[in-house]
């Protein structure tokens, strides 16, 4: 069946997986997609995730619906879990978490022979390793200078990134040579050790290990259900978000990610028009507990502008809670080695490693910056380790996890990595 209104096509453009790169222009409906040779949309042998038949794009009035087909990794539409749910120009689709990810576009076909010749170029974007957008432009600058003022850290959540700017990678090309400099001075300081120098290290493994046994059984899995209905009470589109959170109030308190529990504020593509969200379901699982053992949450209080949410729980008999926080951001500098604790990629991790409880993970990074209201981190931040606490080496939560900045333009270019200083979620707990 030919797409309704004749001049227009769907273009997908592959963004990564074993086509990245390859644009497809489709005229009909629906549009299959998946590995098996009958769909629309093929994807190569080495996209294990993504399913025979995955998922399929359909035509509703006059809005592209995705739906997912019972696919084993699920199907996610910028970085949320969904069911089904609206398509608009720019959003990703990505099949199962690390699979391929596709950019879904409506265009004219009278544009068709320029689309065909016009190369794909890929810009600075935001991994949906947090479910959230960044910055743009001289709101970027303004960030990354350490001028932070409460509207421009709220731009830098909600906005997003479309095209790559030649500051950043002018900025990646210094950060190269500096990391080409660190390798050099890495390789001089090991002669020196093996000639019987010797130099201070950073905080021992040990030290971090340490931290995790002690408060590792305080962080949560977070997992949200959710959908769209109109306005007779249909409902239109679901979809499912994850992250981390942790204990940090024995009357049942719980510190996450504002963009964890209401996702459809920040990507607004998420939400159909005319459309109302509804929570279906808010839980908590604690670490080393089973999925049947999930509590019922609600929101308590909640900062979009600094991405705070906090989250209440009937306390269980002996409720763990992190050991001890550090509100002064002056303890924190740059080159702390600092560690996280959560659940990257959530629930589909432990059902790929075949858990049946809620395992939490140690990650060790640097800081790298430290400015009023955010702490930036060297390295990645995978999906599900948004409202992670972030410790210091003396077991002191000093932030949380919310985002990560990558440049997708440059293969093996280096991440940021974002947290929120927890006297920011400690100003959201104490709000009247």
């Amino acid at each position: 069946m030919w797409v309704r209104g004749s001049d227009k096509v769907v273009v997908l453009t592959h963004l990564s997986g074993g086509q990245a790169g390859r644009r497809e222009i489709l005229d009909h409906d629906p549009i299959r997609l998946g590995r098996a040779p009958d769909n629309d949309v093929i994807f190569t042998a080495q996209d294990l995730r993504a399913s025979a038949h995955h998922a399929e794009i359909r035509l509703d009035g006059d809005q592209f619906v995705i739906h997912d087909l019972q696919s084993t990794n699920g199907t996610y539409l910028n970085g949320v879990r969904i069911q089904r749910a609206s398509l608009h120009p720019g959003c990703v689709i990505q099949f199962g978490r690390k699979g391929p990810r596709l950019l879904f576009d409506v265009k004219p076909k009278r544009d068709v022979e320029e689309i065909i010749q016009r190369p794909w170029t890929r810009g600075t974007t935001v991994s949906p390793s947090a479910g959230l957008r960044a910055m743009s432009g001289e709101e970027a600058s303004d960030h990354l200078s350490g001028r932070f003022g409460g509207r421009t850290v709220e731009l830098m959540i909600t906005a997003a990134i479309r095209q790559a700017s030649s500051e950043w990678r002018r900025l990646v090309t210094i950060l190269v040579i500096l990391t080409m400099l660190a390798v050099g001075l890495l390789f001089y300081l090991w002669i020196i050790r093996r000639d019987g120098g010797g130099l201070p290290s950073g905080a021992p493994a040990s030290t971090f290990a340490r931290i995790a046994q002690r408060n590792q059984s305080a962080v949560v899995l977070v997992t949200v259900t959710f959908e769209f209905v109109d306005r007779r009470g249909r409902t239109l589109s679901q979809g499912t978000s994850e992250g981390t959170g942790f204990a940090i109030d024995g009357r049942g308190l719980i510190a996450t990610n504002y963009h964890i529990v209401r996702p459809w504020e920040y990507e607004t593509g998420l939400r159909p028009p005319a459309s109302e969200p509804h929570i279906t379901s808010l839980r908590v699982i604690f670490a080393d507990h089973r999925a049947d053992e999930a509590i019922p949450a609600s929101l308590y209080r909640a900062s979009k502008q600094f991405d705070v949410a906090i989250l209440h729980i009937q306390p269980p008999p002996r409720m763990p809670l992190i050991e001890a926080v550090e509100p002064q951001l002056s303890t924190v500098h740059q080159g702390d080695e600092v560690a996280f604790i959560g659940f990257p990629y959530g629930s589909d991790l432990l059902s790929t490693t075949e858990q049946d409880r809620a395992t939490t993970t140690l990650r060790r990074t640097t800081v790298s910056k430290v400015s009023r209201h955010l702490i930036q981190l060297d390295g990645p931040i995978q999906s599900g380790y948004s409202g992670s606490p972030i410790f210091n080496s003396e077991g002191r939560v000093i932030g949380m996890v919310t985002a990560e900045i990558e440049d997708r333009a440059h293969v093996g270019s280096l991440s940021i990595g974002l947290g929120t200083p927890i006297g920011r979620v400690l100003d959201v707990l104490r709000q009247p």
